[in-house]
């Protein structure tokens, strides 16, 4: 479990760099429940795509990269706040017991520089 931990941790601080790097606003995509966050990029967009198992992550025109797997749930929130709007991104880690002292529950935020005010 320390392992799922460490590369969730390392996933929500790509995804925070990813953020703070966009070109253009970003855009929450929702089909049939399931969510896609479109990050434009400079050297292309990168969307963020959770499958009901696992987080896929496609930059430019390179083929989709699973960066989380064993993911119970995972959720992106545009956060609309009085001076700028920020992204949360909540991730529950799949656990392979039934019964845990603490949830594997992680939030992670980050404000994009070309959002602007709300």
């Amino acid at each position: 479990m320390a392992a799922d931990i460490s590369r969730a941790l390392a996933t929500g601080e790509r995804w925070r760099a990813d953020v703070r790097a966009a070109t253009a606003p970003l855009r929450l995509e929702v089909v049939g429940g399931v969510q896609a966050l479109h990050i434009p990029a400079a050297g292309g967009e990168v969307v963020y795509f959770f499958d009901g198992r696992a987080v896929t992550r496609t930059a430019g025109a390179a083929a989709p990269q699973v960066v989380l797997g064993q993911v119970k749930a995972a959720a992106f929130y545009r956060d609309v706040r009085e001076r700028l709007t920020a992204w949360r991104w909540e991730i529950e880690l799949a656990t392979s017991r039934p019964r845990v002292r603490v949830a594997p529950l992680f939030s992670f935020e980050a404000v994009a520089r070309v959002e602007g005010r709300p």
